[in-house]
C-alpha cells in the first residue's frame, strides 16, 4: 500500500538521513526493512525473478545428487584444474553465471570449463565385440602350378596348313672313294622316305554366368588365364610323353632312343647315366645335346651327390649353383618327367620344330545349347600345333636308378 507523503514523513525521513533526492522511485510502494529504514517495495519483475532464483537452486540442488552425476563422479574423479582436488559439480552448476542468465531468460549462452581428463573415462579398447571390416587382397591366388619350361627349348615355326610333311634319308650308299685317273668313280645310292604329321587340336573350357563375370572383378581374367596354363601344361605332357595314337602328338619320350644299357658297366651313378648317354649319341653320329630333361628329385640327388669322404661331386652348395650338367648341357626341371626317368637330346631346328597352326586362344560365346537364355557364357581355350621330329635317334632315354637288364 502506498503511504501518503506527509511532512511529518518527511521529517521522519531526515531524522533517518534518508535524503529526498534518493527517494525518487517513492512512484513505487514503500516498506520498512527489519532495522526500521524505508525501502522501495519490490517490483513484479523483481519478484518473478526472485522466483526463478529459489527455482533455480531447487533444480541445481535436485540435480547434484542425481545417479548420473554420481555415476559421473566415481568413473572420473574428476579434478579441479588448480589443486588437484575432487569437482562439485552440483557447486560448480549453481554458482555459474551465465547458467544462471540462461535458465532466467531462456536465452543466451552458458559456458561450462572441463579439463578432457575430467571427463574422459580410461577404458581399454580390445577387439572384443567390435567388427573389424577384414581387408581384401586384390587377385585370386591359383593352385600351384608347374613350370612350363620344354616349350622353351624348341623353336616354334607357323603354318597355314593342317599337315605338315618332309623328306628324310633313309638309305644313303657311301661309296666315295680314291680313284686313278681316268678310272671310273664309283657311283652313290641315296633313298629318302617321306614322312608326315598332321596338325593336333588341343582345346578345354568352362561355363560361367554372366552375371558373375560382371559382378566379380577380375573373375574373367583369372579364368582365362587359368585356362590358357591348362592348356599349355597339357601341351607340355604332349610334347613329352603323347603316344601319337588318336588325336594324341607323338612325343620325344616316345620317340627317342633307349639307352644302351651295355656301356655302364657294373658301378655307375645317375652321373654315368647321363654320361653314357651322352657318349651314345657321340657315337651314332647325332648332333650334340643341349638339354636333359629331370624330375627334380633326381636333380638334386645329382646335385647333392658326395664321394666316400662326404665331399660333394659337383661343388660344395656355398658355391656357384650349378646351371648346367656337363659344359652346355642345360638341365629342365620338370614333374611331367616320372622320377628316375630322363630325356636327353638337341633342341637343333633341325633336329625338332613346334610348327603351329593357331597360337593358344580364347573364346567366349553363347554359343552353346540354352546358354543364351540362361545369360551364361562358354569360355574357351584352344590352340593347334604339330610337333615335328626330324631326327629320332638324336634323343635318348633311359633310366637313372634301375639296375640295367
Amino acid at each position: 500500500m502506498r503511504p501518503e507523503i506527509t511532512k511529518e514523513l518527511r521529517a521522519e525521513w531526515a531524522k533517518r538521513g534518508v535524503k529526498w533526492e534518493e527517494m525518487r522511485f517513492l512512484d513505487l510502494p514503500v516498506r520498512l526493512d527489519s532495522e526500521g529504514k524505508f525501502r522501495a517495495a519490490a517490483t513484479p519483475e523483481e519478484k518473478r525473478e526472485k522466483r526463478e532464483m529459489q527455482t533455480e537452486e531447487t533444480v541445481m540442488k535436485s540435480c547434484e545428487d542425481t545417479p548420473r552425476i554420481q555415476k559421473w563422479r566415481s568413473e572420473t574423479g574428476a579434478l579441479s584444474y588448480a589443486g588437484g582436488t575432487p569437482r562439485d559439480l552440483g557447486l560448480e552448476l549453481r554458482e555459474n553465471q551465465s547458467l544462471r542468465a540462461l535458465m532466467s531468460t531462456g536465452s543466451g549462452t552458458a559456458v561450462l570449463k572441463f579439463n578432457a581428463d575430467d571427463l574422459l573415462v580410461r577404458t581399454t579398447v580390445t577387439s572384443a565385440g567390435i567388427s573389424v571390416q577384414p581387408e581384401r587382397m586384390p587377385g585370386i591366388v591359383p593352385e600351384p602350378r608347374r613350370q612350363l619350361k620344354l616349350q622353351d627349348l624348341i623353336v616354334r615355326i607357323p603354318t597355314r596348313s593342317n599337315l605338315v610333311e618332309w623328306l628324310s634319308v633313309s638309305g644313303h650308299s657311301k661309296t666315295a672313294a680314291p680313284v686313278a685317273e681316268t678310272a671310273a668313280k664309283p657311283e652313290a645310292a641315296l633313298s629318302f622316305e617321306k614322312r608326315e604329321e598332321k596338325v593336333r587340336t588341343l582345346a578345354t573350357w568352362i561355363p560361367a554366368s554372366k552375371q558373375i563375370l560382371e559382378d566379380f572383378v577380375g573373375l574373367e581374367a583369372f579364368l582365362r588365364s587359368s585356362l590358357i596354363y591348362a592348356l599349355e601344361e597339357e601341351f607340355e605332357n604332349q610334347l613329352l610323353l603323347g603316344n601319337g595314337a588318336g588325336e594324341n602328338l607323338n612325343g620325344l619320350l616316345t620317340q627317342a632312343t633307349p639307352l644302351d644299357t651295355s656301356l655302364l658297366g657294373t658301378n655307375w651313378t645317375r652321373t654315368d647315366v647321363l654320361g653314357r648317354a651322352i657318349q651314345q649319341l657321340a657315337m651314332a653320329d647325332q648332333p650334340t645335346p643341349d638339354f636333359v630333361i629331370l624330375n627334380p628329385a633326381d636333380y638334386w640327388a645329382i646335385r647333392l651327390a658326395k664321394d666316400a669322404e662326404g665331399r660333394y661331386i659337383l661343388g660344395t652348395p656355398q658355391g656357384p649353383a650349378m646351371q648346367t650338367l656337363f659344359d652346355s648341357l642345360n638341365v629342365v626341371q620338370s614333374t611331367a618327367m616320372s622320377p628316375g626317368q630322363f630325356l636327353l637330346g638337341s633342341s637343333n631346328p633341325n633336329v625338332v620344330q613346334l610348327r603351329m597352326r593357331q597360337e593358344a586362344t580364347i573364346e567366349i560365346s553363347t554359343e552353346h545349347a540354352d546358354y543364351f537364355t540362361r545369360n551364361l557364357v562358354a569360355i574357351r581355350a584352344e590352340l593347334r600345333a604339330a610337333l615335328i621330329v626330324m631326327r629320332p635317334g638324336a634323343f635318348i632315354k633311359g633310366n637313372l636308378t634301375s639296375s640295367p637288364a
